[in-house]
């Protein structure tokens, strides 16, 4: 049997691939070569500048009309049930993502996982995926969806708030396709990795973490570029002059390796996705990022927190402070522990941090909030009302939770010197603990 196309078909396809090329050519910006010189070769001028990744609204639905064109919600299903683009299929990208593995949130799946999640969306390697989210930045289900092998895939700029057009409440379910998972191309990268680049001239580590969080702790070196200032006040991606020199006055260019990383991998997808649209040539994502990262003792880290001092007048020790050891207690020891009605967990993480996920009960001080703007220690009295306002008082016992060793000694002195006498430390891994987050998006 021939395969070759008959001419019908051949020009349907050669119409789409044309109307496809105006559109993405719409989306680019013009091309600004410099003028040729004699001792310049012209083959030396810059090259068009590559489609873009990210769509206007109008162009989102000019070539959503096309063949071969898939439109994708990666919302949950609950929001995508209140109202959807017309024609898009939901794949949300908590379905493409392992919650939770050995301590590290929000990993790729393993393929087969994966390939049995695309495969009943309907969608194949020969689609052009088109995908939105509610914001600008559906960036872990782009690094999903790029790993897996799809080579083109646009966003829709500013999301589902900013789609001017109808919206639809049927779904639409295509038939499960026959994907096989053999073009995979991960441009992620472990710690080993992002050790070996730290302190090179010739790469820059990325935090798309808040700066509250990146004080609470981050990879030495690392330079925090919040995810949220890559986005307008109107909620769509910042013009691509703005984005290129607000990175470069963080030292981000693209002669530069890159490496993104966050807390747990969302973040710093999105930080991978708007390099991509810049076209950087050299990117990569720290996917296991801060809850990787942070686990392993011979890993450093640094904390936004200079050198202070004990002032006596503020933080002299207490009447009836403890003064024995810190106990260090696993997860069945803490299970135990909070089973006897008197022990309280702790979490002196970031809010950022603890709103994502916590352990069931605990209690949220942030650390840093026991520091005034100095930087110095607040006086006692202010102390002890930060901790009995949320609860935490000297009759219990106060068990610490956070993701480093320099927070849970700080956290640990600064109980003891309000008198706590009875304070622990939980060292288990996060697994085993149920996530909010989670238990939220899914409903």
């Amino acid at each position: 049997m021939s395969t070759t196309l008959g001419a019908p078909t051949r020009a349907v396809m050669t119409s789409a691939t044309v109307a496809m090329a105006a559109v993405l050519a719409a989306a680019s910006p013009p091309t600004t070569a410099e003028p040729a010189r004699a001792d310049r070769p012209v083959a030396s001028r810059p090259q068009a500048v590559q489609p873009r990744i990210f769509l206007t609204a109008e162009q989102f639905q000019q070539l959503a009309r096309l063949p071969n064109v898939r439109v994708v919600d990666v919302r949950a299903p609950s929001a995508y049930a209140r109202g959807h683009i017309a024609g898009a299929v939901n794949l949300p990208w908590q379905s493409i993502t392992v919650r939770e593995v050995d301590g590290v949130r929000n990993e790729l799946p393993p393929r087969a996982q994966l390939q049995a999640a695309l495969r009943q969306a309907g969608l194949r390697y020969g689609d052009t995926l088109l995908i939105y989210d509610d914001g600008s930045l559906p960036g872990q289900a782009f690094v999903t969806l790029e790993a897996a092998g799809f080579e083109r895939i646009h966003v829709l700029d500013g999301g589902l708030e900013r789609w001017p057009f109808a919206r639809g409440t049927v779904a639409t379910v295509l038939p499960p396709s026959d994907l096989v998972l053999d073009r995979v191309k991960e441009q992620i990268v472990d710690a080993a990795a992002v050790k070996e680049r730290i302190g090179r001239r010739d790469a820059v580590i990325i935090d798309n973490r808040t700066e509250v969080a990146w004080s609470d702790g981050h990879i030495p070196g690392s330079t925090n570029v919040d995810r949220s200032v890559l986005v307008g006040k109107d909620g769509r991606l910042l013009p691509r002059p703005q984005l290129q020199s607000l990175l470069k006055s963080y030292g981000v260019t693209p002669d530069k390796e890159v490496v993104t990383y966050c807390g747990s991998g969302i973040a710093a997808s999105d930080g991978y996705l708007v390099l991509r649209e810049l076209g950087f040539p050299r990117i990569a994502v720290y996917h296991g990022s801060w809850d990787d990262w942070s686990r392993n003792p011979a890993n450093a880290q640094q904390v936004g927190l200079p050198n202070w001092t004990f002032d006596s007048a503020k933080v002299a020790p207490q009447p009836g402070a403890g003064a024995g050891g810190l106990a260090l207690l696993d997860e069945a020891a803490l299970r135990t522990a909070l089973a006897d009605g008197r022990t309280v967990v702790l979490d002196v993480r970031s809010p950022a941090d603890f709103s994502a996920g916590h352990i069931k009960g605990s209690i949220n001080v942030f650390w840093n909030d026991t520091l005034d703007p100095q930087r110095n220690l607040r006086p006692l009295p202010e102390l002890k009302q930060l901790f009995a306002s949320k609860g935490v008082t000297p009759d219990k016992r106060v068990v610490i939770f956070t993701r480093g060793g320099i927070q849970v000694a700080h956290a640990y002195t600064v109980l003891k010197l309000l008198g706590y006498p009875d304070v622990a430390a939980y060292t288990g891994r996060w697994e085993g603990w149920e996530s909010r987050l989670w238990a939220n998006a899914a409903r």
